[in-house]
């Protein structure tokens, strides 16, 4: 077929964010089609988790506030970049109520499959971008996931991460305070999952809907002029 590889890698990128439960959506496979998950809870539990990103993200803009405030210039840089890149992954990420306008588009790219699917094409040339993207979007993910979870390892007081904000840091330098290993590991735990959370939701919107979606139909008009 013609989008194996936009149908495997979509697939999979919705099995990692249902097992994340963080996304209200879920591939149909009788229709090929992502709906609006049937299930209630699981529904109404990625509200939840949307919810909480707010949170997080309230979090880490204190914390940066409160180190700007304290000339702490370069903690701030350095909280400020991530901190940056969390609100475009937000901004980017599907909104709390499911945007059926924006999975309308991947589903209409997938009804497109079915009227070429019976066509015996070569890979075309968005498969071969999208299977280099699926893997450079995978190592972004959780590179960026784990280097930060190291460097709250490392450091509990890094800006901005839950460490700095609920922990008696000390303003700009100095010794961290001793913690206590029943309410630092969930704190890590809880940084891991947020960020890999809005990692994967953020990275749904450019690759699927802007970049693999608007891609394949320039590959469908290119296979009808050549007909």
């Amino acid at each position: 077929m013609l989008s194996n590889g936009f149908m495997k890698y979509l697939q999979n990128h919705i099995r990692i964010l249902n097992f994340l439960k963080c996304f209200p959506y879920e591939f149909d496979p009788q229709t090929e089609r992502i709906v609006v998950t049937g299930n209630t809870f699981k529904r109404k539990f990625s509200i939840i988790i949307h919810s909480l990103e707010f949170v997080y993200l309230f979090f880490s803009f204190n914390v940066l506030y409160k180190v700007w405030s304290n000339a702490c210039i370069g903690m701030a840089a350095e909280g400020g970049m991530i901190v940056i890149v969390i609100l475009l992954m937000m901004l980017w990420s599907v909104d709390v109520k499911p945007n059926l306008q924006a999975i309308s588009v991947v589903n209409s790219s997938l009804k497109f499959e079915e009227k070429f699917g019976d066509i015996n094409y070569k890979k075309s040339r968005t498969d071969l971008l999208l299977e280099f993207f699926m893997v450079l979007t995978a190592i972004v993910d959780m590179a960026t996931s784990l280097i930060n979870l190291t460097r709250a390892i490392v450091d509990h007081c890094a800006p901005p991460f839950l460490g700095s904000y609920f922990l008696a840091c000390p303003l700009c330098t100095g010794p961290n305070p001793a913690t206590n290993p029943i309410t630092w590991i969930p704190m890590l735990v809880a940084d891991f999952y947020f960020i890999v959370c809005i990692m994967h939701k953020g990275f749904f919107y450019p690759v699927h809907i802007v970049f693999a979606t608007t891609g394949r139909m320039v590959d469908y008009v290119e296979i009808i002029e050549k007909r």
